[in-house]
């Protein structure tokens, strides 16, 4: 009963234009198919005078399940709250869905860092740093702690991969992504899965790709009987806080 009432306040439309949600912390940008476009990112606030801001954009997505650009879809925007049907977190929800089978789910806190997205008929995640999360310039030393660097939770502790890597990086992982001086952006699955990080002497942004596929570092966690699920989780920026 309680499903059938919160499904009674999504409305269907047609999408055609990207979708926008605030929070307290984020404002996040979604295209019509359900790719996360554009995050801006406040600490400790948006609405704060002094709040720091870290954007993320890309134009094929900062995340992106590898949907159907062709196909038509449908959106459905959930009140505050319905987020707590999947998820047990409080907080909105959109869905997206096309005649095709994929669907993305995503499930916004009302206050937080973390967001969610359940995910059916696609087994693949990209994740992309874009240009606005390029390290500043500095000299020396700050310019080291600066760099831009891929991050891996591994069965032996954090592994981390320079952008301009020469190897190729193919990892098994539970929690993937990438970080600067200040913040760090993970992704993490229902299951552990292969990672293929884009490295080279001339990349400067982060791209890194996730399947159910194995690298062959450990066996699979086993699966659960729910719709894959990964979720973005941003570590706020840890520098002091200006005095009052």
């Amino acid at each position: 009963m309680a499903r059938l009432a919160i499904a009674c306040l999504c409305l269907p439309v047609f999408a055609q234009a990207d979708i926008s949600v605030e929070t307290s912390t984020l404002n996040l940008r979604f295209s019509d198919q359900g790719k996360l476009v554009e995050a801006v990112l406040c600490y400790p606030r948006c609405q704060h005078e002094n709040a720091r801001r870290q954007r993320l954009a890309a134009i094929d997505g900062v995340i992106d399940f590898g949907q159907m650009v062709d196909s038509r879809w449908v959106q459905r925007r959930g009140l505050p709250g319905d987020g707590s049907v999947l998820s047990g977190v409080e907080g909105q929800q959109l869905h997206f869905t096309n005649s095709d089978g994929q669907s993305v789910t995503w499930i916004i806190p009302l206050q937080g860092y973390r967001i969610e997205a359940h995910v059916t008929g696609s087994e693949q995640l990209s994740l992309r740093s874009g240009e606005h999360f390029r390290p500043r310039q500095a000299a020396g030393f700050g310019g080291w702690l600066e760099q831009v660097r891929y991050v891996a939770v591994v069965s032996g502790g954090v592994e981390q991969i320079g952008l301009d890597d020469t190897d190729n990086h193919l990892v098994n992982s539970d929690w993937a992504g990438f970080r600067s001086r200040f913040w760090t952006v993970l992704v993490h699955g229902q299951m552990e899965s292969e990672i293929e990080f884009n490295t080279g002497r001339a990349n400067q942004d982060a791209v890194l790709r996730r399947s159910n596929g194995q690298a062959g570092r450990r066996p699979p966690k086993p699966r659960r009987s729910v719709p894959p699920i990964s979720w973005c989780r941003v570590l706020r920026d840890k520098r002091p806080r200006p005095s009052a």
